[in-house]
């Protein structure tokens, strides 16, 4: 690829995983380490960090949608690190990681919590989602 002629599979594109669900302890840009991403929402718990094994119903909040970036095979997602330590669902301490070209498997067992066990939905082409 040359630079300023990018072809079209070069190139980053948007995209937004719908029925994203609970997270793994992340930590979104201009907030602290968090499982609970909503918890000013007075549906959920007020607190930030909340028992990793809580679902909904519990009161812990999940994103229903996150919208990240694409460069051919990989994601990148600059709006929150991850932590890859040994056990991410609990710390402190955190290693803090960006998300910098992992694929769509790496990068969901990265930020979605696999317990309580929900399905995650995949990620689709950003306009597609808009027209939808």
């Amino acid at each position: 690829m040359e630079v300023g002629n990018p072809q079209d599979d070069d190139i980053t594109v948007k995209r937004l995983s719908r029925e994203f669900f609970l997270l793994r302890r992340i930590k979104p840009v201009g907030l602290g380490w968090t499982n609970n991403p909503f918890y000013l929402n007075p549906q959920f718990s007020d607190s930030l960090i909340v028992d990793g094994d809580w679902g909904y119903s519990d009161g812990r909040s999940g994103f229903g949608n996150h919208a990240f970036a694409r460069l051919g095979s990989y994601i990148y997602d600059a709006t929150l690190k991850v932590d890859t330590d040994n056990d991410p669902d609990y710390g402190p301490p955190h290693t803090e990681t960006w998300i910098l070209g992992e694929t769509w498997t790496n990068y969901k067992s990265k930020v979605v919590d696999s317990y309580p066990a929900i399905q995650t939905g995949d990620y689709v082409q950003y306009d597609d989602w808009v027209a939808e």
